[in-house]
């Protein structure tokens, strides 16, 4: 199983009840959502930079998942939190409201997302505006990560954009199309996206528990 087949069981789950990550709550608010606030649809348009899956927190804050089945070395890493940076960064500097509303209304055929969210939360009253920190917070999500996964989201979350783009340089040699869209960003946009990243491990263990140990 790959992470392709791995999303479908996810998706079901967390339209469900949600991902429960670190003892927080979030309530997926759309899947494979592209850099302009469209859904990724092979039979429709999918030719944008997309990312796994959107969620909320209990605040109303936006957060970028990307799947991976296993981050297997210190490539993939890089790889797979420059990704996630890029879309965070993307999805920021074109984010509105409805365009919020439109991706979780593909995902459930619901025009309540307000409503929905509040009823998931138990809030007393409905979140009036979602986002309003400015920010695409990031997570990251595999079954299995390499012994040194740690010390390279350390290393991503710390450094200035010039340190990242040194740490990178000989694997954009390799054509990683991560990497390339990574080096193109101006430095005043990496600003954006600076700070911490969540691992999500254990949320996929049940999906494989053969694996678990």
């Amino acid at each position: 199983m790959n992470e392709w087949d791995l999303q479908p069981l996810l998706k079901q789950r967390w339209v469900e009840h949600g991902l429960k990550l670190n003892g927080e709550q979030f309530f997926l608010c759309g899947e494979e959502v592209m850099s302009d606030w469209t859904t990724n649809d092979p039979q429709v348009r999918w030719n944008l930079p997309s990312i796994d899956y959107m969620f909320l927190d209990r605040h109303g804050q936006i957060w970028a998942f990307e799947l991976k089945h296993r981050v297997s070395g210190d490539k993939d890493a890089w790889s797979l939190l420059s990704q996630v940076s890029h879309r965070a960064l993307l999805l920021r500097k074109s984010f509105n409201q409805e365009a919020l509303t439109g991706v979780y209304e593909a995902l459930t055929a619901s025009q309540s997302l307000a409503a929905d969210h509040q009823r998931h939360f138990g809030l007393s009253s409905p979140i009036s505006e979602f986002g309003n920190d400015g920010k695409i917070h990031r997570m990251v999500g595999a079954l299995e990560y390499g012994d040194g996964f740690s010390d390279v989201l350390r290393a991503f979350e710390r450094a200035d954009l010039a340190t990242v783009r040194d740490a990178v340089d000989g694997y954009s040699k390799a054509s990683n199309k991560e990497f390339v869209r990574l080096a193109d960003l101006d430095a005043r946009e990496w600003s954006n996206v600076l700070g911490p990243v969540i691992r999500a491990t254990k949320v996929f263990l049940d999906v494989f528990p053969h694996e678990a140990g």
